[in-house]
């Protein structure tokens, strides 16, 4: 990809021949009116990469294209900015958004969500003229675009993104790009911008001064982590970076953790009586618990505060890697923490590790018969549903744990024997593949026809959530939560439903973000808020430490006591 029109001889002298692999030169630091300079940088740049057809062609290399007008516009003067944007987005070529290759196809009500109201001509000056121009993306190849659209839903794909694995991380250009990369893929095609406690397009003036104050890795992934925070996304995540562990310590305590009353509470411990099943998170090498969390939290993309101590708890039953949240870390092996046991204050120490493959698994077995004649699913362990609910089907009620993670196709078997007939459950919220910014909604229904082992199972069912449910557990109880029979029990969910996507990142990160919205089947959000259960039921720091589980003991107390008259 190379480009062919020259912006001006005046400009050439300022150009960085810096190829899609290549480092940019060093930038001389300018007063703050370089952050408003850059800050519209971004903003034109975002937009023509995924609207132009020199970049949705791949003629052009975007990233090529941002690291040559860095320093250009960072050197410039305000208002010498607008003409030297025009004189590039003309370069790239005037018939960019003139589709000769075909128009726009047409698409069902689209609803805006980027906000585009910086395209004007007292911000841009004559470039808002072409800008406003695009009307539509042309039904071209994107096999060299910016941005795909995965599994015929409208999944963003941002393979072609460059993970410039080798980036100096002292260089302003490559900083700036993961910044302006990860900005505006979120503000395209990020699905609740509408529910964020700040506007995204405010952003970019907070985190330019921030990105550009030091010339390290871990201020690098610690400025992205902290823009990201803002997205309140629990999908968010952060591969291929270290910055968890590097600021708050590569050892971690070898226990669970849970979020109860308010407090942090040990859920489950391989340190034996050393540290038990309900202590009370006091302080950790003798800084106080709340101070930590609250320094966590400015990395960590949570749903709201009420879930944030929840957030840190997620049971990585698959082991705690250095990397993952986990509020019980040190910089040194051995660690000092301290508790409380019941109203007893304690001090405890022990060593902590790199690497903990986690505590074993809680449930071994797909379902089984509890007293009471009620069955029980674990749908995390694989089983047979025909055979389980024929096991099942005299059963006085059912309880569905949904406080792990079904497998597979689990739940479209399963709601054969709780749904009678197609139902809309929840409204998807798709990127449009031709207006970047705008969404359209549809009404959803998975449904197969009933099987003929299948039956409609009329008693009792009821659907266990937690704060650990969430993604595709909370898709599961959307599905189920419609069938007549089902109620649905414990905290509010965690929030954060719709298929997760990755986003590749300069420096070798690869960020995952929630890239489908999910909403009830009236429209509601449940982004952030969670799914809201029909029977509230809360855990106790008590029952924690007794070894109860109060959450089942209230489903099997419902079903015992439930009344069909």
């Amino acid at each position: 990809m190379k480009k062919t029109v020259i912006i001006s001889m005046t400009l050439i002298t300022m150009m960085v021949l810096a190829a899609c692999g290549g480092q940019s030169d060093a930038i001389s630091e300018i007063p703050s009116v370089r952050d408003q300079n850059l800050t519209k940088l971004a903003k034109a740049w975002g937009f023509a990469k995924y609207t132009h057809h020199s970049f949705i062609s791949g003629q052009l290399c975007w990233d090529e294209e941002l690291l040559n007008l860095i320093p250009i516009i960072y050197n410039s003067e305000t208002e010498d900015v607008n003409d030297i944007l025009y004189n590039w987005f003309i370069g790239l070529g005037e018939d960019g958004f003139d589709f000769e290759f075909g128009q726009a196809p047409e698409e069902a009500e689209l609803r805006l969500m980027a906000d585009l109201s910086w395209i004007n001509y007292d911000y841009l000056g004559p470039l808002a003229a072409h800008l406003q121009r695009f009307n539509g993306i042309a039904a071209v190849d994107r096999w060299s675009a910016p941005v795909s659209f995965d599994f015929g839903l409208g999944i963003p794909n941002f393979s072609n993104q460059n993970l410039h694995v080798d980036m100096d991380f002292s260089d302003t250009g490559y900083r700036l790009l993961g910044l302006f990369r990860l900005w505006n893929a979120m503000k395209y095609y990020f699905p609740h911008l509408d529910v964020l406690d700040v506007e995204w397009n405010d952003l970019l003036l907070e985190f330019i001064p921030k990105m550009l104050e030091d010339a390290d890795r871990l201020s690098y992934e610690l400025t992205l982590a902290a823009m990201a925070h803002h997205l309140h996304d629990a999908h968010v995540s952060f591969g291929g970076a270290a910055f968890f562990a590097d600021k708050f310590g590569q050892y971690v305590a070898p226990v669970q953790l849970i979020s109860v009353e308010g407090r942090l509470v040990v859920y489950d411990s391989a340190l034996g009586n050393a540290m038990a099943r309900g202590d009370v998170i006091v302080a950790v090498n003798g800084r106080d618990i709340d101070e930590i969390t609250a320094d966590m939290r400015r990395f960590l993309s949570y749903p709201n505060d009420e879930k944030a101590l929840a957030f840190l708890t997620h049971r990585w039953w698959g082991g705690i890697l250095p990397g993952m949240p986990h509020a019980l870390r040190s910089h040194t092996r051995s660690m000092e923490v301290d508790i409380l046991r019941g109203d007893t204050p304690m001090t405890l120490s022990f060593n902590g590790l790199t690497f903990w493959m986690g505590l074993s698994r809680p449930v071994t077995q797909s379902h089984t018969l509890l007293d009471g004649n009620i069955g029980l699913f674990n749908p995390s362990i694989p089983g047979d549903v025909q055979s389980a609910m024929e096991e099942f089907a005299s059963t006085d009620g059912i309880i569905i744990d949904l406080r792990q993670r079904p497998i597979d196709d689990w739940f479209l078997e399963m709601r054969q024997y709780l749904i009678e007939e197609p139902l809309p459950f929840a409204y998807l919220s798709f990127p449009s593949q031709f207006h970047p910014g705008k969404r359209m909604d549809i009404s959803v229904n998975q449904y197969l026809p009933r099987s003929p082992y299948a039956f409609l199972y009329d008693r009792p069912v009821v659907l266990l959530m937690d704060e650990q449910t969430f993604s595709h557990p909370e898709w599961v109880i959307m599905s189920f939560r419609a069938a007549p029979n089902v109620t649905v029990m414990g905290p509010f969910s965690m929030g954060s439903n719709g298929n997760a996507a990755p986003l590749p990142l300069p420096g070798g990160i690869t960020m995952w973000y929630t890239s489908l919205g999910v909403y009830t089947p009236e429209g509601g959000q449940t982004h952030r808020i969670g799914l809201a259960p029909d029977i509230r039921v809360d855990r106790t720091i008590q029952g924690i430490a007794e070894g109860r589980d109060e959450l089942m003991e209230a489903a099997v107390r419902y079903i015992l006591g439930y009344d069909p008259g």
